[in-house]
């Protein structure tokens, strides 16, 4: 099975990358700076190009089965990059005639099944205060991928960080308890790899944690 990766270049993509190949993927890796994957291997090819280039988007999901994207904004940006760089990929998707999306967002892309959280309110008011459009950006994002007519999943996130793999990930949503403010980058790839097969949580969007 073949799966093509944006944000491959990234602390999270990295792993992701890495595990999907020993777990015997093809892997197509779309990096702004292929340098950053610091690794080679027989099953990875690598296409470089930026998010507003269409060709190299189309080159590299071309075949794909599963185009898994763990795009977002590297902090307070202006405008809405990765919304406009998810248009692109899905206009792609289309044309290769390829269905399945997993991609990752943060609970400010809110979803139908939340309830009300103080805590989770309250993060996503800091967020959307001090972080300008890149809050703007991950809604806008959000939208796209609920309407771009694929088999999507929208992976939503709390604070990442690079403790070691718990094998245990809490998915739900905000509000029923279930969920909280951290998860490691490990159990992530744990979760997102799974939903390659998986049907669980097909057009949903949970927001997982430890």
């Amino acid at each position: 099975m073949k799966l093509t990766v944006f944000g491959a270049t990234g602390l999270s993509g990295r792993i992701l990358t890495r595990q999907a190949l020993d777990e015997g993927y093809k892997v197509t890796a779309y990096a702004r700076n292929p340098s950053k994957i610091d690794f080679s291997h027989p099953n990875l090819k690598i296409v470089q190009g930026e998010l507003n280039d269409m060709g190299a988007i189309k080159q590299a999901v071309e075949g794909a089965d599963t185009v898994i994207s763990l795009l977002g904004p590297p902090g307070r940006v202006k405008g809405c990059l990765v919304a406009e760089g998810m248009a692109n990929i899905v206009k792609a998707m289309k044309e290769k005639n390829i269905n399945r999306l997993i991609a990752t967002a943060t609970p400010s892309a809110s979803d139908p099944n939340d309830s009300f959280d103080l805590k989770f309110s309250f993060a996503v008011m800091m967020i959307r205060l001090l972080m300008g459009d890149a809050y703007v950006d991950i809604v806008k994002t959000a939208g796209i991928i609920r309407e771009s007519g694929l088999n999507w999943t929208i992976v939503r996130l709390p604070f990442l960080n690079n403790k070691q793999k718990t094998g245990k990930v809490n998915s739900g949503y905000t509000g029923k308890g279930v969920v909280n403010f951290t998860l490691s980058r490990n159990d992530l790839v744990d979760f997102i790899l799974a939903q390659v097969n998986g049907k669980e949580f097909m057009l949903k969007a949970p927001a997982i944690s430890n």
